[in-house]
């Protein structure tokens, strides 16, 4: 279950044991743990919430994506790639044998380079995520990236007050 909420206070209770309560405005999942079995262990995960990307921004990006791959006359694949790689997430780094190419299993894909101390030849990749698994921030970051892309190369884009409403539609989708 997930849910979003804020920490409300930590007690310390018997037996070196604590309470620790949030705030939430969900009655339902509230109400499902209140009718939880007590005795079951549970892992609980606290991070910070972030939104999720509306629609709105994610559309708002594959059309700057489409406009800069008319003007520079390259594919919509390879402008997102490359955008992606410049302004995206990283979702992780691999190491892989030299011989094999990650762009060729995996999309969002950037070489860092030759791996130093290992046996065989191998690269170090940065893995990126695709964009509809960025979180409100890292969408924000994806999409100004992108603006001052498209701004540089004369490319209309919406104005800082219309991309500000996007960002405030965030997570109301």
């Amino acid at each position: 279950m997930k849910f979003q909420g804020t920490f409300t206070r930590a007690l310390q209770g018997d037996f070196g044991r604590w309470e620790v309560t949030f705030t939430t405005h969900d009655k339902e999942s509230a109400l499902k743990l209140k009718t939880q079995d007590n005795t079951k262990q549970l892992a609980i995960d606290v991070v910070e919430w972030r939104e999720k990307r509306s629609k709105d921004a994610n559309a708002y990006f594959h059309v700057l994506v489409d406009k800069i791959a008319k003007k520079l006359n390259q594919s919509l694949d390879d402008v997102k790639k490359r955008l992606v790689c410049d302004y995206g997430a990283v979702a992780c780094i691999a190491r892989i044998p030299a011989t094999a190419n990650l762009d060729d299993i995996y999309k969002y894909t950037k070489l860092i380079g030759e791996s130093k101390g290992t046996k065989e030849p191998c690269n170090d990749w940065y893995i990126f995520k695709p964009t509809h698994t960025l979180d409100t921030k890292e969408m924000a970051t994806l999409i100004d990236g992108t603006v001052q892309e498209a701004q540089q190369l004369d490319i209309e884009t919406k104005t800082p007050q219309q991309i500000a409403e996007l960002v405030s539609l965030w997570g109301q989708e």
